[in-house]
This record gives C-alpha cells, sequence and structure tokens, in this order.
C-alpha cells in the first residue's frame, strides 16, 4: 500500500528560500543611484549666462549654474578645480590651479580652455587662456595660473566661469565656480 498524504513542509521551505536568494541577488546587483548630488549655485542677478558660446562681457543675462564641490582626493572626469574652492574668499593676484581629464574637458593647441571672472554685475576682465602646465598631450592635463582682473569687483559675490576648450563646438561645456571678494 502506498502512503499518499506526504508533507508540503519541504517544498514551501524551498519555495522560500529560493524568494529570499532572489531578493539578496536583485538587491545587491541592482544599480543604485549616485548619492553625490550636485548642488545649485543660486541665481546670481546679472551674471552671465554660460553656454560655451562666447562671452560679451556687456552681457547682463542671469545664471542658473551648478557645481561641485572641490574634493582634491577624488579623481573626476572633466575638470576639476583645486584652488580657489567654492565659496572661499580670494584676493588678488589669485592663484587658479586645477587639471582636466576627459569627458569634454581636453587640451587643444596648448590650453585647456579659458576662464572668465565676473561680479554680481558685470565681467571683471576679458576671456582668460588657460594654459596647460606640462605636456600638453596627456591626460590628465593640469593648469595653474594667476589672474588680477582688469576691474575691481562691484560686489561682494562672484563666480569664475570655465569654458572646455571645445574646436568641434559641438560640445560646449562650462564650470562654475562660486567666490567671495
Amino acid at each position: 500500500m502506498s502512503d499518499s498524504h506526504g508533507s508540503n513542509t519541504p517544498t514551501i521551505l524551498i519555495v522560500i528560500i529560493g524568494i529570499i536568494l532572489v531578493g539578496a541577488l536583485i538587491g545587491i546587483f541592482y544599480p543604485k543611484t549616485s548619492s553625490k548630488i550636485k548642488k545649485v549655485i543660486p541665481a546670481i542677478e546679472n551674471l552671465g549666462k554660460i553656454n560655451g558660446s562666447p562671452v560679451n562681457p556687456n552681457d547682463n543675462r542671469g545664471t542658473d549654474a551648478y557645481y561641485t564641490p572641490a574634493d582634491i582626493d577624488s579623481p573626476v572626469c572633466g575638470i576639476k578645480i583645486f584652488s580657489p574652492l567654492p565659496g572661499q574668499k580670494v584676493s588678488f593676484p589669485l592663484e587658479v590651479s586645477g587639471y582636466v581629464n576627459g569627458c569634454n574637458w581636453v587640451p587643444f593647441e596648448s590650453h585647456v580652455g579659458t576662464l572668465e571672472i565676473r561680479d554680481m554685475n558685470q565681467a571683471l576682465s576679458k576671456l582668460i587662456i588657460i594654459p596647460v602646465d606640462g605636456d600638453t598631450y596627456t591626460l590628465p592635463a593640469y593648469f595653474k595660473i594667476k589672474i588680477t582682473p582688469t576691474l575691481a569687483p562691484t560686489s561682494q559675490n562672484g563666480v569664475l566661469i570655465f569654458h572646455n576648450e571645445d574646436p568641434s563646438g559641438l560640445k560646449p561645456e562650462s564650470f562654475q565656480v562660486p567666490i567671495i571678494f
């Protein structure tokens, strides 16, 4: 005679363990969002909005710029500024240093791009060419310059605006660092 009243406990236990394992694997391998979210710079009235095109110092356009706080110890793809740090009080001549490391930020004809310095009311100088400090054909391409604006700041807050060197004109980029005069 055969006994047909077997227990379903081992089958249910195997199904539960299988569901737990699948959930654990999904939790381990599911892509996670980055916790490093870009911070928004508050709109600075009358600052030039940069979209990679040449900037007329007499522009009076608004800005809605983004920036990532400088972290000297972590590598980036793009541009990294060592000095000045965002929100830092600066004096002149101002030493500006950092590097570009690909992602539309590359050296071209011995420079890595241009820089402008603005206060809340105006551009304080013409576009400043940022020369490569060393080998112009390798990444990262480091730079270190000293700048002195031609005009004195008329407000306490300002911004350094870096423009990438994009000979194709297809991928203009800018990077802004807020400063205090």
